[in-house]
């Protein structure tokens, strides 16, 4: 909601405000955590497999170039499908936050540590 808000308020000026939302994606962080966590995650997901760096550049790319002139307050989600599963089956959410090993807490999700 920040992003659109900040889009509304500045395309007057020029100025044209787009989010990027990645999933889960190969990166340093991913790949020092229980393989077992990232294969449960994977296994969840419709493309079976994780993202990369670079997919997500390329986005970036795309909404920083002239290609994207008429774009403003939109949300460019790079995921692998990850919300068409949870609209298709509900249940996906909870499976997703319990591969990650996190519990509700006042409608967010948060990771219990110890």
């Amino acid at each position: 909601m920040m992003s659109k808000n900040a889009a509304i308020t500045y395309s007057s000026d020029g100025i044209r405000v787009n989010s990027i939302h990645p999933g889960f994606i190969d990166t340093p962080l991913t790949q020092a955590q229980d393989p077992a966590i990232n294969a449960n995650v994977i296994g969840l997901m419709p493309m079976k497999r994780e993202g990369t760096p670079l997919e997500i550049a390329n986005g970036c790319r795309f909404l920083a170039s002239d290609e994207s002139s008429f774009m403003t307050g939109a949300e460019l989600v790079i995921d692998g499908g990850v919300p068409i599963a949870a609209r298709r089956d509900l249940p996906f959410v909870f499976l997703m936050t319990e591969a990650l090993g996190l519990r509700p807490v006042y409608g967010l999700f948060v990771k219990t540590l110890g």
